[in-house]
């Protein structure tokens, strides 16, 4: 079943998936794509393999069946593993049901020692400082005006929760929220912003400071086009620079090919933060992914008067350039739903 989606996905056979998930009658469509792509990144990941798990879980922290234990783990590679860390973390108010050497962790233990994967086990590992973090953020807004907030006012929290990012996993995006992460989600195979522990916190939160005590304001703040020294736009603008600066090799760009006003506003964070950021001794290449809606409209493509602007813009900046129109890894996603259409079906008779 597996060795039909890869085929599929080589030679762009979306209908040939299609079949076998009506064939497979009792899996739905996403999990079963989500079961694939979860043996393709088992299977390549390599060096340190972290698993972080619910202490607080009833059932269990480590489930049987799951994905972890039937897809996962089983598809690691001896070879390329060199630790696994396993992170048990109960919820704040508990219960502490699991943890190392205990219960369903104990079988996870059991486990990787039967494959002879060496691995750690942490209870409640502390993975970052939050007093630290609160205390940076509250830095940023507490006595301010709520429109006169910059972006160095927030670089000491973008430092302090700064991660690492592997090279060719950064995906950014531009008009394309709800379908870039539903991708990041299914397949694990890219980063955006929002999948990083410091826009994951922050992600949908409107926050602010009161000018008159030290508050945070979670109700009544400035929009972001409401001031242009706002918390919200100050605080993601931030973000998107480290988070392009982090970024190294292919640095790949979701944009939408059926919006209008072209794929990238000159006035776009793509634009007046994450490209001006990068570093050019780091990234190898900017790489377009044009997507469009699949009922279209097709408005924009790689050889459009807008997607061209953006290359010229990219290369001022001394960064290669490329460009695909609907990659079909996402275009496969997006078909998931609505298999019928004819953009799905690409497939040559």
């Amino acid at each position: 079943m597996v060795s039909f989606l890869y085929r599929c996905l080589d030679n762009e056979c979306l209908h040939l998936v299609e079949s076998i998930l009506y064939t497979f009658g009792k899996v739905s469509k996403e999990s079963f794509i989500i079961t694939v792509f979860s043996l393709q990144y088992a299977k390549h990941s390599s060096g340190e393999i972290q698993i972080m798990l619910n202490g607080s879980t009833l059932g269990g922290a480590f489930p049987v069946p799951s994905f972890l234990a039937d897809f996962e783990i089983p598809n690691f590679q001896r070879d390329r593993v060199s630790n696994i860390s396993i992170m048990v973390m109960d919820e704040i108010g508990g219960p502490d049901i699991d943890s190392c050497g205990k219960n369903s962790i104990a079988v996870l233990e059991t486990i990787l020692a039967s494959r002879n994967f060496p691995f750690k086990c942490f209870d409640n590992y502390r993975l970052r400082n939050c007093d630290a973090i609160w205390e940076r953020l509250t830095d940023a807004v507490y006595k301010k005006n709520p429109c006169n907030i910059t972006e160095e006012d927030f670089k000491p929290l973008a430092a302090l929760a700064s991660q690492t990012i592997p090279c060719n996993k950064s995906l950014l995006w531009s008009k394309t929220n709800s379908l870039v992460h539903r991708y990041t989600k299914a397949s694990q195979d890219f980063l955006t912003l929002e999948d990083t522990f410091l826009g994951s916190m922050f992600d949908g939160l409107m926050f602010c400071g009161k000018s008159y005590s030290s508050e945070m304001n979670y109700d009544s703040c400035p929009a972001w086009d409401e001031c242009d020294h706002n918390a919200i736009s100050a605080f993601w603008k931030t973000a998107s620079a480290t988070f392009a600066k982090a970024s190294c090799g292919v640095v790949n760009v979701m944009l939408n090919g059926s919006a209008d006003g072209g794929v990238a506003r000159k006035e776009s964070i793509l634009r007046t933060v994450e490209v001006p950021s990068m570093n050019v001794n780091a990234v190898s290449e900017v790489r377009l992914w044009i997507m469009d809606n699949l009922e279209g409209p097709d408005k924009n493509s790689c050889n459009t008067e807008s997607v061209l602007e953006l290359k010229a813009y990219i290369e001022q900046h001394n960064l290669a350039f490329s460009c695909v129109d609907n990659y079909k890894p996402v275009q496969l996603l997006q078909c998931i739903e609505t298999p019928d259409l004819p953009a799905c079906n690409i497939c040559k008779p």
